[in-house]
């Protein structure tokens, strides 16, 4: 047990408070630091996945960034639940003696902090999700008209499009059950060291599902500016144990694998980042040049700043190759996720 996580120092040599504090060997203070949580979104609901098909742009768009907005723009959770214990008694009919006869996690629900942004997109999925698994005004469940267009026909048991499948086997070739299982989500959350290279706790949380939409983000008065935060609820389960653990780990490093040019890895080391306005410039000889967002190959000043195409820069510290009107990004390793 605790394999794959973060090993405490060994401080057995140490006197630490017992008596005079060596405060001269600061190896024995190997305190732990929080503030280094992650957040990934392993599974989103079913019915969402296979409608997206039959939205509109607007509705699709909003369901990409609530997803991207859950994992990067996530800095903290609340609501994980303590292992607790009940207890049993012996007794003489005078005295009792507790004992623990019991030890349990209790699901729970989970709370996180975001700032909404124009448009909204947060509040619109809440909605979109809560009002598609139960009507508001009928209490039907209709999954956004998904159910109806389905009806009788068969997806196939991974991620397969509502149509029918062909190539799959009778075996794969199921119909389309509406169920909490098409309604929820997979996270798994875990904390790192401060070196953001070791895992220090990791949790499941299964049967996720958010429980409210704020709709009162519309309360408002005149004059009073200022920016909306949200604390999206989430109800579910929080499993953890040493195969959640590897996992976690497992992504960590992916996450920190400097051959990882994809977005989902994370940078540390801000001395090395490739700023996108810094990315810009293109130093020759005894001229430079930039190609900015309102350049178009036009001389800036005396000075020989003028737009013009960049063969290739970082943007956000992802590698990326750049031609007028295109854009190819460099794949490598990364943090494949099914939503089956």
């Amino acid at each position: 047990m605790f394999d794959n996580l973060k090993s405490p120092r060994q401080i057995l040599q140490y006197n630490l408070f017992k008596g005079v504090t060596d405060w001269t060997n600061f190896k024995q203070f190997d305190y732990y630091e929080k503030g280094y949580p992650f957040l990934l979104v392993l599974r989103y609901p079913k019915f969402i996945e296979l409608n997206l098909q039959y939205e509109s742009p607007a509705t699709v768009k909003v369901v990409q960034n609530y997803l991207h907005i859950l994992e990067h723009e996530f800095i903290g959770l609340e609501g994980i639940e303590n292992i607790t214990s009940a207890n049993g008694e012996f007794t003489n009919g005078i005295k009792t003696v507790n004992y623990i006869n019991k030890v349990e996690q209790a699901a729970g629900t989970f709370t996180m902090e975001f700032r909404e942004r124009a448009g909204m997109p947060i509040t619109k999925f809440n909605k979109y999700f809560l009002t598609g698994v139960k009507d508001s005004e009928t209490q039907v469940k209709h999954y956004h008209g998904l159910i109806d267009r389905l009806r009788g026909q068969s997806v196939g048991n991974g991620v397969q499009g509502p149509t029918l499948n062909s190539s799959l086997t009778a075996e794969t070739q199921l119909e389309f059950e509406p169920g909490v299982d098409k309604e929820v989500f997979t996270f798994l959350y875990f904390v790192t060291d401060n070196t953001m290279s070791k895992v220090e706790a990791a949790h499941l949380i299964c049967g996720a599902q958010p429980t409210q939409a704020e709709l009162s983000i519309a309360d408002q008065k005149k004059g009073e500016i200022d920016n909306a935060t949200l604390s999206c609820q989430f109800q579910g389960i929080c499993l953890s144990n040493d195969f959640i653990d590897d996992k976690a780990q497992a992504c960590l490093d992916i996450m920190r694998d400097p051959n990882n040019s994809t977005s989902s890895r994370v940078l540390v080391n801000s001395t090395k980042f490739a700023y996108r306005e810094a990315s810009r410039i293109k130093a020759e000889g005894t001229t430079y040049t930039s190609m900015g967002d309102n350049v178009n190959s036009a001389t800036i000043n005396s000075y020989g700043l003028t737009g013009g195409t960049l063969d290739s820069m970082k943007v956000n510290g992802t590698v990326e190759e750049h031609s007028i009107g295109t854009s190819k990004a460099v794949s490598s390793n990364a943090i494949t996720l099914s939503n089956e």
